[in-house]
């Protein structure tokens, strides 16, 4: 029977924050201003101030206003941009051993979709829709306790083995029958059940 692996994207399989990488490159054309106020919201949610994901609406509606389409075509263009870590190694390994391989983050579902669109991966990350009213806002935001909800929501009730980067990722760490901390690319810390 296929094992069931889940990775976490951002600091795991690339060393970047990836939706960082993506709101930079608008954010370099806008005016000093706003490169202030979206660092100050980067900071504010790094302090526990705000909420992440109050983070990134806030973001995404300074930076793309309601341009939902201009947010999905920074998300291709940023792809050339990411450095993969050795853990892609690990993924590939999976893949070639018939593994079901999850990959879910915080960041735009259509980042990682677009990205994994060749391979057998199942991608979940953060939905960013258009309301009626043409507000951009999001609907899906996997990040700490969340990642778990919406795994078990995708009907996810054991994971055989993750791999993953931060304090957030640990909610998911109940339903693993193994998992891997990684730090800068590589497994620092290996534990089993």
């Amino acid at each position: 029977m296929n094992r069931l692996i889940v990775f976490d994207f951002d600091k795991t399989l690339i060393y970047e924050d990836s939706l960082t990488v993506v709101f930079k490159q608008r954010i370099q054309q806008k005016s000093l201003f706003f490169v202030g106020f979206y660092f100050l919201l980067k900071a504010l949610s790094k302090l526990g101030l705000i909420s992440v994901r109050y983070e990134k609406e806030l973001s995404i509606r300074m930076i793309y206003g309601s341009n939902l389409e201009l947010f999905f075509a920074d998300c291709e263009t940023a792809m050339d941009r990411l450095t993969w870590t050795p853990i892609l190694k690990m993924l590939r390994k999976h893949i070639e051993e018939r593994d079901v391989v999850v990959v879910i983050s915080a960041t735009a579902e259509y980042l990682l979709w677009h990205i994994f669109k060749d391979l057998p991966v199942r991608c979940i990350g953060t939905l960013f829709v258009k309301s009626k009213c043409g507000k951009l806002g999001i609907r899906q935001h996997p990040y700490g306790r969340n990642k778990r909800i919406i795994l078990e929501s995708n009907g996810v009730k054991e994971i055989d083995e993750m791999y993953y980067d931060s304090k957030s990722d640990e909610f998911l760490i109940p339903l693993c029958r193994s998992w891997n901390k990684v730090c800068k690319g590589q497994v620092i810390n290996h534990f089993e059940k």
